[in-house]
């Protein structure tokens, strides 16, 4: 009975675990806390009571959109591969977590969409309803991970752009090297091309 290849890919919170540092280290991850303080620290109540609407349903419409880059993304990166590249790319990457590592920003910048959306309907709903501190913490927290997704999908494109670089430099090495003009094709390469036969 042929295995399962999901029960080989670790769950997405021992991802997160064993990336975490990763995680920490990237500039969107500090973006976002910068966003979260700058919201905490900086409007007004009533600039954050009028705002809040605006920022959960901006949110929304943006997390969304960049979710569905991530996806299509992914598709685009996963048409790349064959056996050698993929090899390639493992053995390249292995500091990094190799392909895993290669591929768990994806699932992590979507999952920072998903919570964004998720987060940005509860502000919707509760808005007038939440204490003014709550109100401002939900508020930042919803600005954060929009930052983070928005900066997390601008990091993917660029290492989206990195992979398409490397799979052309990967399929100039292995294309087969041209004849060049005048060059002797060699006796029996002439007669299959000439079509004479011993």
């Amino acid at each position: 009975m042929a295995s399962d290849p999901r029960a080989e890919v670790p769950g997405f919170f021992r991802s997160c675990w064993t990336f975490r540092s990763d995680i920490a280290k990237s500039w969107d991850f500090v973006a976002a806390v910068a966003t979260i303080a700058l919201v905490m620290v900086i409007p007004s109540d009533d600039h954050v009571s009028k705002a809040a609407n605006s920022i959960a349903t901006s949110a929304i419409a943006v997390s969304t959109a960049l979710v569905g880059v991530v996806v299509a993304g992914l598709a685009v990166v996963v048409v790349f591969l064959d056996r050698e590249f993929v090899t390639e790319l493992d053995s390249a990457t292995q500091e990094e977590g190799g392909i895993a590592g290669d591929y768990f920003p994806f699932w992590f910048v979507t999952a920072t969409g998903v919570a964004d959306v998720l987060l940005a309907v509860l502000l919707l709903v509760t808005s007038g309803m939440l204490p003014t501190l709550a109100l401002r913490m939900l508020t930042a927290v919803v600005a954060g991970l929009l930052v983070w997704t928005a900066v997390g999908v601008f990091n993917l494109v660029a290492a989206m752009q990195a992979l398409g670089v490397s799979r052309a430099i990967h399929l100039k090495k292995s294309a087969p090297r041209p004849i060049p003009p005048g060059a002797s094709i060699g006796p029996a390469a002439h007669k299959v091309k000439t079509g004479t036969r011993r």
